[in-house]
């Protein structure tokens, strides 16, 4: 990557804008792309299909079934509706990944630098191992030195990571409406429902957040750590390199941390180079990241319960068979499951000259 632009001897690589990376091992498999590329600073919003239940009451009644439906009748009642569309609650940041064009001298990077290879290279090359754990995962910058894995698995190959929210407690209810009969309350037909507010439960299913990745064989600079420093090579003037290195970024070079926590997306086509975007960074060493939460506006129909009886006075409290509306929101502890590796994003304290690896990104 580097801060704004590239320089000269090196261009975008044009697949990957308006995506974020995810490492694979696999250089076979290097190219593969998921969902439509992101326009310059998008948000992308997404939606689930929500299940809602909840339970009337019996209210006994003296009456046989009958024709009159105008009663709803007790136990389950159900309604199939969406969520509102929400973002994912990431937060991004557009930065030119670049590749070179041309062979330069001089191609070194302190061991752990971390390299994306494009669609045409399908193993790492000499001087650099296969970044193991990495694979699957999308690499964020970190706060300071801490390196920190998520929770959430990796993905497989062109995975589109499903996510849901569960059932958010009863803090949705409906209200009834009232009807009565022209008869007497009691004994011995059960099948209606009392009038009152009911606790509706609301599941939201699987869902993607329909963000675009592009999957990059991603290889780290090998050697030990005691030549951390030691050929350093010298990148053009605004490049950035992920460091897996427990030592962090090698001499000359600084921890980029006002980007912690952020996902890199690609630059896309006419978009604004550094642009930070989208929801709160992932914390410091949170391995949970972050979490958003969707609006539910619904409905559920009841199903009515059919009496021998007429409306009148007076056996009263029922509930009436209709259409019932409800407003709230699912819980906000759910992530979007997209897994990530929060590791130091290195840039050059000084004035440097371009390096000389092929390929490098």
């Amino acid at each position: 990557f580097f801060g704004r632009g590239s320089p000269e001897g090196w261009i975008r690589e044009p697949l990957s804008a308006g995506r974020m990376i995810v490492s694979v091992t696999n250089g076979t498999r290097g190219g593969f792309t998921i969902h439509q590329a992101l326009s310059d600073q998008e948000v992308r919003t997404h939606s689930h299909q929500s299940l809602a239940v909840t339970s009337l009451a019996t209210k006994s009644v003296s009456g046989v079934d009958g024709s009159d439906h105008s009663a709803a009748a007790h136990g389950a009642q159900h309604g199939a509706n969406a969520t509102a569309a929400s973002a994912a609650g990431l937060g991004f940041v557009q930065l030119p990944l670049c590749v070179a064009v041309t062979a330069l001298p001089n191609a070194t990077l302190p061991a752990g630098a971390a390299a994306f290879f494009g669609p045409d290279t399908f193993s790492c090359p000499a001087g650099f191992d296969p970044l193991a754990d990495a694979a699957g995962r999308i690499l964020t910058p970190a706060h300071d030195l801490q390196i920190t894995k998520s929770d959430s698995l990796p993905l497989g190959d062109q995975e589109d990571r499903l996510h849901s929210h569960p059932t958010d407690n009863g803090r949705c209810a409906i209200n009834t409406q009232a009807t009565d009969f022209e008869g007497i309350g009691g004994c011995c037909n059960d099948s209606p429902s009392t009038d009152g507010t009911y606790p509706v439960s609301v599941s939201a299913g699987p869902a993607s957040t329909g963000l675009p990745y592009i999957q990059l064989l991603t290889c780290g600079a090998a050697g030990d750590e005691q030549s951390h420093g030691a050929s350093q090579g010298s990148l053009p003037d605004g490049a950035l390199f992920f460091s897996t290195s427990e030592l962090g970024c090698p001499a000359g070079w600084e921890v980029f941390d006002e980007l912690g926590g952020r996902f890199p997306v690609s630059t896309p086509v006419g978009g604004t180079d550094g642009s930070v975007f989208g929801g709160e960074p992932i914390a410091r060493a949170s391995a949970a990241g972050t979490t958003h939460a969707h609006d539910l506006h619904g409905s559920i129909v009841t199903s009515p319960a059919g009496i021998e009886l007429v409306h009148g006075c007076c056996a009263k409290g029922y509930a009436e068979s209709g259409v019932y509306e409800y407003a709230c929101a699912t819980d906000d502890t759910q992530g979007s499951g997209l897994p990530y590796l929060m590791t130091p994003l290195c840039r050059r304290s000084p004035a440097a000259a371009a390096t000389g690896l092929r390929g490098f990104a």
